[in-house]
Protein backbone atom coordinates (compact mmCIF):
# COMPACT_ATOMS: atom_id res chain seq x y z
CA UNK A 1 0.00 0.00 0.00
CA UNK A 2 1.15 3.86 -1.16
CA UNK A 3 2.52 5.51 2.15
CA UNK A 4 0.25 8.53 1.09
CA UNK A 5 -2.89 6.10 1.10
CA UNK A 6 -2.03 5.40 4.72
CA UNK A 7 -1.35 9.04 5.64
CA UNK A 8 -4.55 9.99 4.06
CA UNK A 9 -6.46 7.38 6.33
CA UNK A 10 -4.67 8.03 9.46
CA UNK A 11 -5.31 12.05 9.11
CA UNK A 12 -9.03 11.56 8.52
CA UNK A 13 -9.74 8.99 11.42
CA UNK A 14 -8.05 11.17 13.81
CA UNK A 15 -10.19 13.98 12.64
CA UNK A 16 -13.48 12.78 12.67
CA UNK A 17 -16.51 15.66 12.61
CA UNK A 18 -20.47 15.17 12.82
CA UNK A 19 -22.62 15.53 9.86
CA UNK A 20 -22.90 19.31 8.79
CA UNK A 21 -19.72 20.25 10.73
CA UNK A 22 -16.91 18.36 8.55
CA UNK A 23 -14.92 21.66 8.26
CA UNK A 24 -11.46 20.78 8.97
CA UNK A 25 -11.88 17.38 6.61
CA UNK A 26 -13.20 19.69 4.40
CA UNK A 27 -10.22 22.08 4.21
CA UNK A 28 -7.80 18.92 4.54
CA UNK A 29 -9.80 17.01 1.41
CA UNK A 30 -9.36 20.16 -0.45
CA UNK A 31 -6.00 20.88 0.16
CA UNK A 32 -4.79 18.13 -1.22
CA UNK A 33 -7.04 17.99 -4.43
CA UNK A 34 -5.74 21.53 -5.19
CA UNK A 35 -1.95 20.15 -4.60
CA UNK A 36 -2.60 17.70 -7.23
CA UNK A 37 -3.84 20.12 -9.48
CA UNK A 38 -7.41 18.48 -9.48
CA UNK A 39 -9.95 21.80 -9.47
CA UNK A 40 -12.89 21.97 -6.93
CA UNK A 41 -16.10 23.08 -8.06
CA UNK A 42 -18.10 26.09 -6.49
CA UNK A 43 -21.34 24.34 -5.26
CA UNK A 44 -22.23 26.93 -2.74
CA UNK A 45 -22.16 23.90 0.41
CA UNK A 46 -20.86 24.81 3.79
CA UNK A 47 -18.83 21.08 3.88
CA UNK A 48 -18.16 18.68 1.80
CA UNK A 49 -16.53 19.34 -2.03
CA UNK A 50 -17.03 18.36 -5.73
CA UNK A 51 -13.85 18.48 -7.75
CA UNK A 52 -13.48 17.47 -11.52
CA UNK A 53 -10.73 15.43 -13.23
CA UNK A 54 -11.10 16.71 -16.85
CA UNK A 55 -9.81 13.97 -19.69
CA UNK A 56 -7.75 15.06 -22.31
CA UNK A 57 -10.40 13.26 -24.69
CA UNK A 58 -14.05 14.54 -25.08
CA UNK A 59 -16.81 12.17 -23.66
CA UNK A 60 -19.47 12.04 -20.82
CA UNK A 61 -18.64 12.46 -17.55
CA UNK A 62 -18.79 9.97 -14.69
CA UNK A 63 -19.01 10.38 -10.82
CA UNK A 64 -17.62 8.74 -7.70
CA UNK A 65 -18.92 9.36 -4.33
CA UNK A 66 -17.66 8.92 -0.62
CA UNK A 67 -19.20 10.74 2.37
CA UNK A 68 -17.31 12.25 5.26
CA UNK A 69 -19.05 12.69 8.45
CA UNK A 70 -18.45 10.60 11.65
CA UNK A 71 -20.53 9.63 14.31
CA UNK A 72 -21.49 10.34 17.98
CA UNK A 73 -19.44 7.62 19.61
CA UNK A 74 -16.43 7.27 21.71
CA UNK A 75 -13.82 5.20 20.30
CA UNK A 76 -12.84 1.76 21.91
CA UNK A 77 -10.19 0.71 19.05
CA UNK A 78 -7.07 1.80 21.29
CA UNK A 79 -4.95 2.07 17.82
CA UNK A 80 -2.20 4.73 17.45
CA UNK A 81 -4.26 7.12 15.34
CA UNK A 82 -7.26 6.76 17.22
CA UNK A 83 -9.86 9.86 17.33
CA UNK A 84 -8.41 12.91 19.11
CA UNK A 85 -12.01 13.99 19.49
CA UNK A 86 -13.57 12.88 22.73
CA UNK A 87 -16.92 11.08 22.04
CA UNK A 88 -16.69 10.81 17.92
CA UNK A 89 -15.09 8.59 15.88
CA UNK A 90 -15.09 7.25 12.37
CA UNK A 91 -16.99 4.09 13.49
CA UNK A 92 -18.77 3.68 9.98
CA UNK A 93 -15.90 3.79 7.34
CA UNK A 94 -16.36 7.20 5.99
CA UNK A 95 -12.66 7.93 6.65
CA UNK A 96 -11.97 4.32 4.86
CA UNK A 97 -14.15 5.93 1.68
CA UNK A 98 -12.49 9.17 1.55
CA UNK A 99 -9.17 7.88 1.58
CA UNK A 100 -9.78 5.29 -1.29
CA UNK A 101 -11.46 7.92 -3.05
CA UNK A 102 -8.42 10.31 -2.87
CA UNK A 103 -6.23 7.38 -3.95
CA UNK A 104 -8.70 6.97 -6.92
CA UNK A 105 -8.26 10.31 -7.78
CA UNK A 106 -4.45 9.82 -7.76
CA UNK A 107 -4.81 7.28 -10.10
CA UNK A 108 -7.06 8.86 -12.79
CA UNK A 109 -5.15 12.24 -12.49
CA UNK A 110 -1.85 10.75 -13.75
CA UNK A 111 -3.68 9.31 -16.66
CA UNK A 112 -5.94 12.08 -17.47
CA UNK A 113 -4.70 12.45 -21.15
CA UNK A 114 -6.52 9.17 -22.08
CA UNK A 115 -9.25 9.70 -20.09
CA UNK A 116 -12.76 9.89 -22.87
CA UNK A 117 -14.74 12.57 -20.84
CA UNK A 118 -14.20 13.77 -17.21
CA UNK A 119 -14.86 12.58 -13.52
CA UNK A 120 -16.80 14.15 -10.80
CA UNK A 121 -15.09 13.58 -7.22
CA UNK A 122 -17.55 13.94 -4.54
CA UNK A 123 -16.96 13.95 -1.19
CA UNK A 124 -20.23 14.06 0.42
CA UNK A 125 -21.05 15.86 3.50
CA UNK A 126 -23.79 13.97 6.44
CA UNK A 127 -24.37 11.15 5.14
CA UNK A 128 -25.51 9.54 8.75
CA UNK A 129 -28.11 12.61 8.41
CA UNK A 130 -29.69 11.05 5.54
CA UNK A 131 -30.16 14.43 3.58
CA UNK A 132 -26.32 15.23 2.68
CA UNK A 133 -26.88 13.39 -1.38
CA UNK A 134 -30.39 15.26 -1.41
CA UNK A 135 -28.20 18.66 -0.77
CA UNK A 136 -25.83 18.06 -3.32
CA UNK A 137 -28.07 17.15 -5.78
CA UNK A 138 -29.93 20.44 -5.33
CA UNK A 139 -26.58 22.59 -6.30
CA UNK A 140 -26.68 20.92 -9.79
CA UNK A 141 -23.42 19.94 -9.55
CA UNK A 142 -24.30 16.19 -11.12
CA UNK A 143 -26.62 17.50 -14.06
CA UNK A 144 -23.93 15.74 -16.87
CA UNK A 145 -22.94 12.44 -14.78
CA UNK A 146 -24.22 9.83 -16.80
CA UNK A 147 -23.49 7.13 -13.80
CA UNK A 148 -22.35 7.47 -10.55
CA UNK A 149 -20.14 4.69 -8.43
CA UNK A 150 -19.70 4.76 -4.25
CA UNK A 151 -18.71 2.04 -2.14
CA UNK A 152 -18.93 1.05 1.71
CA UNK A 153 -17.26 -1.16 3.68
CA UNK A 154 -19.64 -4.27 5.18
CA UNK A 155 -17.85 -6.26 8.10
CA UNK A 156 -20.64 -9.16 7.36
CA UNK A 157 -18.67 -9.59 3.97
CA UNK A 158 -14.72 -11.12 3.60
CA UNK A 159 -11.72 -8.04 3.35
CA UNK A 160 -11.99 -7.11 -0.51
CA UNK A 161 -15.08 -8.72 -1.49
CA UNK A 162 -16.61 -6.54 -4.16
CA UNK A 163 -20.26 -7.52 -3.10
CA UNK A 164 -22.61 -6.47 -5.75
CA UNK A 165 -26.44 -6.47 -5.75
CA UNK A 166 -29.03 -5.19 -8.47
CA UNK A 167 -31.95 -3.75 -7.88
CA UNK A 168 -31.71 -2.50 -3.88
CA UNK A 169 -29.34 -3.37 -1.83
CA UNK A 170 -29.71 -0.93 1.02
CA UNK A 171 -33.42 0.28 2.27
CA UNK A 172 -35.16 3.22 2.66
CA UNK A 173 -35.37 4.39 5.55
CA UNK A 174 -37.60 6.84 7.65
CA UNK A 175 -37.22 8.11 10.83
CA UNK A 176 -39.79 9.13 13.24
CA UNK A 177 -40.94 10.73 16.46
CA UNK A 178 -44.08 10.47 18.41
CA UNK A 179 -44.86 12.83 20.97
CA UNK A 180 -47.39 12.13 23.59
CA UNK A 181 -48.96 15.22 25.22
CA UNK A 182 -50.91 14.12 28.74
CA UNK A 183 -51.73 16.03 31.40
CA UNK A 184 -49.26 15.96 34.69
CA UNK A 185 -50.65 15.15 38.24
CA UNK A 186 -49.60 13.75 41.18
CA UNK A 187 -48.32 9.87 41.21
CA UNK A 188 -50.84 9.07 43.90
CA UNK A 189 -53.93 10.52 42.29
CA UNK A 190 -53.24 9.37 38.66
CA UNK A 191 -57.16 9.41 38.39
CA UNK A 192 -57.05 13.23 37.90
CA UNK A 193 -54.11 13.21 34.76
CA UNK A 194 -53.74 11.29 31.63
CA UNK A 195 -50.91 9.05 31.92
CA UNK A 196 -48.62 10.06 28.56
CA UNK A 197 -46.45 7.31 30.10
CA UNK A 198 -48.94 4.67 29.83
CA UNK A 199 -49.45 5.55 26.42
CA UNK A 200 -46.05 5.61 24.97
CA UNK A 201 -45.63 1.74 26.61
CA UNK A 202 -48.88 1.28 24.91
CA UNK A 203 -47.80 2.62 21.33
CA UNK A 204 -44.26 0.71 21.69
CA UNK A 205 -46.37 -2.58 21.82
CA UNK A 206 -48.91 -2.05 19.38
CA UNK A 207 -45.88 -0.98 17.29
CA UNK A 208 -44.05 -4.22 17.22
CA UNK A 209 -47.24 -5.61 15.62
CA UNK A 210 -47.37 -3.83 12.74
CA UNK A 211 -44.65 -5.48 10.53
CA UNK A 212 -45.55 -9.29 12.00
CA UNK A 213 -49.57 -8.49 11.60
CA UNK A 214 -49.81 -5.83 8.26
CA UNK A 215 -46.87 -6.45 6.49
CA UNK A 216 -46.58 -9.55 3.97
CA UNK A 217 -44.35 -11.65 4.71
CA UNK A 218 -42.26 -12.25 1.51
CA UNK A 219 -41.60 -8.14 1.87
CA UNK A 220 -38.83 -7.58 4.44
CA UNK A 221 -39.44 -4.99 6.82
CA UNK A 222 -38.35 -3.28 10.44
CA UNK A 223 -40.17 -0.77 12.74
CA UNK A 224 -37.88 -0.01 15.95
CA UNK A 225 -38.56 1.85 18.35
CA UNK A 226 -34.79 3.11 19.76
CA UNK A 227 -35.42 5.87 22.59
CA UNK A 228 -37.57 6.97 25.16
CA UNK A 229 -37.79 9.93 27.34
CA UNK A 230 -40.69 11.15 29.99
CA UNK A 231 -41.00 12.26 33.73
CA UNK A 232 -38.04 13.48 35.68
CA UNK A 233 -38.89 12.06 39.33
CA UNK A 234 -41.01 9.21 41.22
CA UNK A 235 -44.27 10.73 42.40
CA UNK A 236 -44.76 12.97 39.28
CA UNK A 237 -47.01 11.42 36.21
CA UNK A 238 -45.34 13.87 33.60
CA UNK A 239 -47.05 16.17 31.22
CA UNK A 240 -45.71 14.58 28.14
CA UNK A 241 -43.40 11.58 27.11
CA UNK A 242 -41.35 11.01 23.22
CA UNK A 243 -40.43 8.26 21.48
CA UNK A 244 -38.44 8.00 18.51
CA UNK A 245 -37.22 4.97 16.24
CA UNK A 246 -36.99 3.97 12.58
CA UNK A 247 -38.37 2.08 9.64
CA UNK A 248 -36.97 0.04 6.48
CA UNK A 249 -38.23 -1.18 3.39
CA UNK A 250 -37.59 -2.04 0.21
CA UNK A 251 -41.16 -1.10 -1.88
CA UNK A 252 -43.63 1.66 -1.65
CA UNK A 253 -46.25 -0.81 -0.98
CA UNK A 254 -44.78 -1.58 2.61
CA UNK A 255 -44.11 1.94 3.38
CA UNK A 256 -47.22 2.55 2.81
CA UNK A 257 -48.55 0.04 4.72
CA UNK A 258 -46.18 1.19 7.81
CA UNK A 259 -47.05 4.91 7.44
CA UNK A 260 -51.17 4.36 7.83
CA UNK A 261 -50.78 1.53 10.53
CA UNK A 262 -48.34 3.87 12.56
CA UNK A 263 -50.82 6.65 11.96
CA UNK A 264 -53.69 4.63 12.82
CA UNK A 265 -51.96 3.22 15.89
CA UNK A 266 -51.19 6.52 16.98
CA UNK A 267 -54.88 8.05 17.28
CA UNK A 268 -56.13 4.65 18.82
CA UNK A 269 -53.97 4.63 21.71
CA UNK A 270 -54.59 8.40 22.06
CA UNK A 271 -58.54 8.08 22.14
CA UNK A 272 -57.94 5.04 24.64
CA UNK A 273 -55.93 6.94 27.02
CA UNK A 274 -56.92 10.79 26.98
CA UNK A 275 -53.88 11.73 25.19
CA UNK A 276 -53.00 14.26 22.31
CA UNK A 277 -50.44 12.20 20.34
CA UNK A 278 -48.57 13.71 17.03
CA UNK A 279 -46.15 11.06 14.74
CA UNK A 280 -43.09 13.50 12.86
CA UNK A 281 -41.20 12.02 10.47
CA UNK A 282 -37.98 13.79 10.44
CA UNK A 283 -35.91 12.48 7.92
CA UNK A 284 -36.62 9.97 4.88
CA UNK A 285 -34.61 9.03 2.29
CA UNK A 286 -35.39 5.89 -0.61
CA UNK A 287 -33.79 2.58 -1.09
CA UNK A 288 -30.90 1.89 -3.68
CA UNK A 289 -31.49 1.26 -7.07
CA UNK A 290 -28.60 -0.77 -8.71
CA UNK A 291 -28.09 -0.40 -12.31
CA UNK A 292 -28.03 -4.35 -13.85
CA UNK A 293 -26.05 -2.81 -16.45
CA UNK A 294 -23.80 -0.82 -13.93
CA UNK A 295 -23.16 -4.44 -11.56
CA UNK A 296 -22.31 -6.19 -15.11
CA UNK A 297 -19.83 -3.37 -15.50
CA UNK A 298 -18.23 -4.05 -12.28
CA UNK A 299 -18.31 -7.38 -12.38
CA UNK A 300 -15.86 -7.12 -15.57
CA UNK A 301 -13.95 -4.51 -13.80
CA UNK A 302 -13.24 -6.52 -10.68
CA UNK A 303 -11.94 -9.31 -12.68
CA UNK A 304 -9.72 -7.28 -14.73
CA UNK A 305 -8.20 -6.24 -11.92
CA UNK A 306 -7.75 -9.76 -10.37
CA UNK A 307 -10.68 -9.33 -7.38
CA UNK A 308 -13.16 -11.10 -6.10
CA UNK A 309 -16.61 -9.81 -6.81
CA UNK A 310 -19.63 -11.95 -5.58
CA UNK A 311 -23.27 -11.51 -5.66
CA UNK A 312 -24.55 -10.65 -1.75
CA UNK A 313 -27.95 -10.58 -0.33
CA UNK A 314 -29.42 -6.92 0.57
CA UNK A 315 -29.04 -5.30 4.01
CA UNK A 316 -31.39 -3.26 6.10
CA UNK A 317 -28.71 -0.57 6.55
CA UNK A 318 -29.83 2.83 4.98
CA UNK A 319 -27.67 4.88 2.92
CA UNK A 320 -28.75 8.56 1.49
CA UNK A 321 -26.64 7.31 -1.90
CA UNK A 322 -30.06 6.14 -3.15
CA UNK A 323 -31.31 10.30 -3.89
CA UNK A 324 -28.16 9.61 -6.78
CA UNK A 325 -29.82 6.88 -8.45
CA UNK A 326 -33.28 8.89 -8.69
CA UNK A 327 -31.82 11.10 -11.15
CA UNK A 328 -28.82 9.38 -12.42
CA UNK A 329 -27.41 5.11 -13.08
CA UNK A 330 -25.80 4.49 -10.53
CA UNK A 331 -23.93 1.30 -8.98
CA UNK A 332 -23.04 1.56 -4.62
CA UNK A 333 -20.80 -1.28 -3.89
CA UNK A 334 -20.91 -2.82 -0.27
CA UNK A 335 -16.72 -3.64 0.03
CA UNK A 336 -15.79 -6.72 2.45
CA UNK A 337 -14.20 -5.66 5.87
CA UNK A 338 -15.00 -8.56 8.26
CA UNK A 339 -14.66 -7.17 11.91
CA UNK A 340 -16.64 -5.16 14.03
CA UNK A 341 -20.36 -4.24 13.16
CA UNK A 342 -20.66 -0.83 11.68
CA UNK A 343 -21.60 2.08 13.95
CA UNK A 344 -19.76 0.02 16.74
CA UNK A 345 -17.02 1.57 18.89
CA UNK A 346 -14.51 -0.89 17.98
CA UNK A 347 -14.97 -0.71 14.49
CA UNK A 348 -11.78 0.21 12.30
CA UNK A 349 -11.40 -0.05 8.23
CA UNK A 350 -8.34 -1.80 7.76
CA UNK A 351 -6.28 0.01 5.80
CA UNK A 352 -4.24 -2.50 3.79
CA UNK A 353 -7.25 -2.78 1.49
CA UNK A 354 -7.47 1.00 0.73
CA UNK A 355 -5.29 0.92 -2.60
CA UNK A 356 -7.45 -2.12 -3.74
CA UNK A 357 -10.43 0.21 -3.21
CA UNK A 358 -8.68 2.97 -4.98
CA UNK A 359 -7.76 1.10 -7.70
CA UNK A 360 -11.47 -0.68 -8.18
CA UNK A 361 -13.23 3.23 -7.74
CA UNK A 362 -10.29 4.58 -10.65
CA UNK A 363 -11.36 0.89 -12.69
CA UNK A 364 -15.10 1.33 -12.45
CA UNK A 365 -14.84 5.53 -13.91
CA UNK A 366 -12.04 4.39 -16.87
CA UNK A 367 -14.17 1.69 -17.57
CA UNK A 368 -17.18 3.10 -18.00
CA UNK A 369 -16.30 6.00 -19.75
CA UNK A 370 -14.62 3.63 -22.33
CA UNK A 371 -17.36 1.79 -22.66
CA UNK A 372 -19.45 4.91 -23.85
CA UNK A 373 -17.19 5.77 -26.33
CA UNK A 374 -17.27 2.44 -28.18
Amino acid sequence: MPQENLEWYQWLHRHPELSWQERETTVYLRGLLEQWGIPVLDTGLDTGLCAVIEGGLPGPTVALRADIDALPVTEETALPWASETPGKMHACGHDFHMAALLGAARLLQQQAASLPGRVKLVFQPAEESSQGAARVMETGVLEDVGAIFGLHVMPTLPKGLVGLTEGGNFAAIGRFAIRVKGKGCHAAQPHQGADPILAAAQLVQALQGVVSRNVDPMRPAVLSVTHMEAGSTWNVVPPEAFLEGTIRCFDEITQTVLDSRMEQICQGVAAATGTEITLEWTARHPGTDNSPALVALAESTARRLGMESARVLPTMLGEDFAFYQKKIPGLFITYGMEGAPLHHPSFAADPDYLDQASRLLAGLAVDWLEGQAK
